[in-house]
């Protein structure tokens, strides 16, 4: 084979993984609606992951959809319950802000009808008075990723977290720390 066609397949190859990439990654979605109450797997609105942890251990390349609600990232089998934190993924968009489960169309989205909230606020009682000794310390962390780690759509507790690399939230970058571009503020909130 010449050194020509060689390069030509290899181009054509990996034009084709390329075109591949993007189409799975277009294509790909799974479900978050604490709500559902279905089969859980995160396969439809009515058979949606219960928890945005669920769905991130189980997608690598694609897009999160979650309901509106309140989500608290998961301690289980952490020594320290408040190292709990979201961690975003390369390759992987999650956007709240959707309905859900029951409503007419449930890929209607529109955050401020729907708000979708993060929150490291473990025991729930932060707004009541509560202490926040239990809460999370970084709600959303972003270590190791790329540009195609995406957060769009949420509000939340304002998160410090800043061992992060480039992420976007409705295609802009969220805070910056040092030399890492890092979330610092809440996303879709007014303030």
């Amino acid at each position: 084979m010449s050194s020509r066609r060689a390069l030509a397949m290899a181009v054509a190859i990996t034009s084709s993984l390329i075109i591949c990439s993007d189409a799975a990654r277009a294509g790909t979605f799974v479900y978050v609606d604490a709500n559902a109450g279905g089969a859980g797997d995160g396969t439809s609105w009515c058979d949606a992951y219960a928890t945005l942890d669920a769905a991130l251990g189980a997608i690598a390349l694609g897009t999160i959809r979650v309901a509106d609600g309140t989500y608290t990232p998961d301690p289980t089998g952490l020594a320290d319950p408040r190292d709990a934190t979201f961690a975003l993924i390369s390759g992987v968009t999650i956007e709240g802000g959707y309905p859900g489960c029951g409503a007419v169309d449930p890929d209607q989205r529109d955050i401020d009808a729907h708000p979708t909230i993060l929150t490291g606020d473990s025991n729930g009682d932060d707004d009541s008075g509560g202490d926040n000794s239990e809460n999370c310390y970084h709600v959303v962390t972003a270590g190791g990723v790329d540009e195609t780690a995406v957060l769009d759509g949420w509000l939340g507790q304002p998160w410090v977290a800043c061992t992060c690399s480039l992420f976007t939230s409705a295609g802009r970058t969220l805070g910056r720390h040092g030399h890492s571009p890092c979330m610092t503020t809440e996303v879709g909130s007014s303030v």
